[in-house]
Parts: structure tokens; C-alpha cells; sequence
């Protein structure tokens, strides 16, 4: 870039028009349409379009997202048809349909007529022990 040349900060977490990219196409998670190009992970196209929460932990539900994004961690993991897999290791194609775990759960429970399950962690009322764990803060 010459000095006479500025430069705008942009919002997007893309790189800049330099970068050879596939074709532009749409995807689906939870129901969202989310943009993206062809050839990135499912995992960076939701980072880049601003949605860094992926799943919550199963104990606490403290938000988790792509942290290796090489499918080693598992904190990126989201239904996609029949199969669990890391978010940072499916490839998006137009029209794919990805689901949080937490959705998948929702509508299974819908399905199936059972109550919903509370979002507050286990021992929310008050009572510190937990069996398997024992006592915890």
C-alpha cells in the first residue's frame, strides 16, 4: 500500500479483496442463514460472521466455540444430518443445514413431549453436592 493510499477498517473479519476465495454461497445454522464462501469450515465462516459461541459446556453452560480448529479439542462440535463432528473440519456447501448441539437437543425434546430442559447448571437450587463429582463451588 503506497503512503497516499488509506485504508478503511472494515467490520468483517475477512481478509481483504487479495485473497482468491471459492464462489459466495449460504449455509444454515440453527435456522440462520450465515454467509460464506466456498472452502472454509463451518467453524470459520461462523467466526467471521461474528458468532463465536458454538455450544455451551455441559456442566456449567459456559459458552464454548472453535479453539484448535484442527478437530483435535472438540469445543466446535455441531450435528450436521446423523453426525456429530467439529465445526472446523466440515467443509460448507450451499444449502448445508448445521444444527448447535443445543438446538438438536431442543427439538428432540419437542419431539418427543418432554419438558424442557432448565439452561441453569445442575445444583442450580442451592445444593452444592453433586454425586459424581462431590462438592463444588
Amino acid at each position: 500500500m503506497s503512503p497516499s493510499q488509506t485504508h478503511t477498517p472494515s467490520h468483517s473479519l475477512r481478509s481483504d479483496a487479495a485473497v482468491h476465495r471459492g464462489p459466495p454461497l449460504r449455509f444454515l445454522m440453527d435456522g440462520l442463514s450465515i454467509e460464506a464462501f466456498a472452502g472454509e469450515s463451518v467453524a470459520a465462516a461462523l467466526l467471521a460472521a461474528g458468532r463465536r459461541e458454538i455450544r455451551q459446556s455441559p456442566r456449567a453452560g459456559a459458552p464454548r466455540g472453535a479453539f484448535c480448529f484442527m478437530g483435535s479439542c472438540q469445543e466446535c462440535l455441531v450435528w450436521v444430518g446423523a453426525r456429530k463432528l467439529p465445526s472446523c473440519q466440515v467443509p460448507v456447501s450451499e444449502g448445508l443445514v448445521v444444527e448447535s448441539l443445543s438446538q438438536r437437543e431442543t427439538q428432540h425434546e419437542r419431539s418427543a413431549g418432554l419438558p424442557q430442559a432448565s439452561s441453569a447448571p445442575a445444583g442450580g437450587s442451592g445444593d452444592s453436592k453433586c454425586r459424581a463429582w462431590g462438592p463444588h463451588d
